[in-house]
C-alpha cells in the first residue's frame, strides 16, 4: 500500500490504520451507526460493526488523504 497524508487533530480522521493493520473507515450511513467503522480485515474482508477509536491508530487519515492498493 501507499500512503499520501499529513497528520491533523483526530476529530477530522475519516479512516485509519488499527493495531491490528487493519483499514477502519468511519461508517456515515444510518445515525446509529455514526460512531462505528467499517473495516478492511488484512484477509481481505470487508466487515461493518466494529468501533471507531482513532486514537488508538497505527496511521490516521483525513479529507484529500489517499491510499494507494496495489495486488
Amino acid at each position: 500500500m501507499k500512503f499520501e497524508y499529513q497528520d491533523q487533530d483526530t476529530t477530522q480522521c475519516v479512516a485509519y490504520i488499527d493495531l491490528a493493520g487493519c483499514l477502519r473507515m468511519r461508517d456515515t450511513g444510518r445515525a446509529e451507526d455514526r460512531r462505528g467503522a467499517i473495516c478492511l480485515r488484512t484477509d481481505g474482508e470487508l466487515k461493518n460493526g466494529y468501533v471507531w477509536e482513532p486514537d488508538a491508530a497505527q496511521r490516521r487519515f483525513y479529507p484529500g488523504d489517499k491510499i494507494t492498493i496495489t495486488f
